[in-house]
């Protein structure tokens, strides 16, 4: 399903790469900064662009990181090409994802961060805005979600702060898994109007092990828990925000406390998925963020006193890192 809800994002970067002149620019050099700079470019954003291309093999990247335009794909799509179809990939130019790609790769995605994330750290984020953005976490995390319930990783443990979990997914999951041996008590941690939005479209499931906690995490006391749950959150901060939410659930948990990462690695076992690079792209336009790799999280959750770090599940693109307060 979340290769569906994100399919579209691939032609939009191959109609963005090319009328932009990056893939032809590429038989000219290969030096990313280089590219950026002649063709005006976001230089993050263009890498990102890039590896989505290479994950659909629309590009080769080399040993050495360099990208190639795949030789099948040549002739199609660049200018010079005698097949080049410019004209066919004119007419979805108008579509949304490609509007926020040519914003991300354009400059401007500085305004969209403004916008949003600005406003959120301020709590600013209003209920119907929060009603938007809520529904559509619950179709992308619901599965993810359930399957992290369904693998049995939070037996035994009496509750769970979910931090930024306004969505309440985790507490759906926990309330639909018939199998949950005593389900923990959950609390959402999140602002006040994300609070207000997520009890009333949760309400129909008539949970009663949930209680909510509104607050924003960067400057509002914190709830002390057995146990902390961050899913989707981090890839949205940069390494040292990242690090004083993680400082702040070492220090609101006893020892033998457990902290749970649930994120879509850029570092799985098997390539990469297509969707987390869109993912990865998407994120780096509306937050200046994007998804972690594996040994990065490892770090950062020891830097802060964690200890023995480890993958306990995967699931379609997400995978739930656990570690402990020693």
């Amino acid at each position: 399903m979340l290769e569906l809800q994100l399919g579209e994002y691939v032609p939009a970067a191959l109609n963005v790469a090319i009328h932009f002149g990056v893939l032809d620019a590429l038989d000219h050099s290969t030096d990313l900064s280089e590219i950026s700079a002649s063709l005006d470019l976001d230089r993050e954003c263009l890498e990102r662009l890039l590896q989505l291309l290479a994950a659909s093999t629309i590009l080769l990247r080399r040993s050495n990181g360099k990208y190639v335009v795949d030789a099948q794909f040549r002739d199609f799509v660049t200018w010079s090409g005698p097949l080049f179809i410019g004209s066919a990939t004119a007419r979805s130019t108008g579509n949304i994802a490609y509007q926020k790609l040519v914003a991300g790769i354009s400059g401007d995605a500085t305004r969209i961060r403004e916008t949003f994330c600005q406003r959120w750290r301020r709590g600013l984020i209003s209920e119907e805005e929060a009603r938007g953005f809520l529904f559509g976490m619950h179709r992308h995390i619901m599965a993810p979600m359930l399957e992290q319930v369904r693998s049995r990783i939070f037996d035994g443990i009496p509750a769970i702060v979910d931090a930024g979990g306004g969505s309440g997914a985790l507490a759906v999951a926990l309330s639909l898994e018939e199998s949950a041996v005593s389900p923990p008590l959950i609390t959402i941690m999140d602002l006040d109007n994300i609070c207000v939005a997520s009890s009333k479209m949760n309400s129909t499931f008539g949970m009663d092990r949930i209680r909510y906690h509104p607050s924003n995490f960067f400057v509002d006391p914190w709830v002390y828990g057995e146990a902390y749950h961050f899913s989707n959150i981090l890839h949205d901060w940069p390494e040292l925000e990242i690090t004083f939410l993680l400082k702040r659930a070492y220090d609101h948990m006893p020892t033998g406390g457990v902290i749970f990462i649930h994120e879509a690695l850029l570092d799985t076992p098997e390539p990469t998925p297509i969707s987390t690079h869109v993912l990865h792209l998407l994120i780096y336009i509306h937050s200046g963020g994007g998804k972690l790799l594996q040994q990065q999280v490892f770090m950062l959750l020891q830097g802060v006193g964690f200890a023995d770090p480890e993958v306990i599940h995967r699931f379609s693109i997400y995978s739930t890192i656990r570690a402990t307060k020693p």
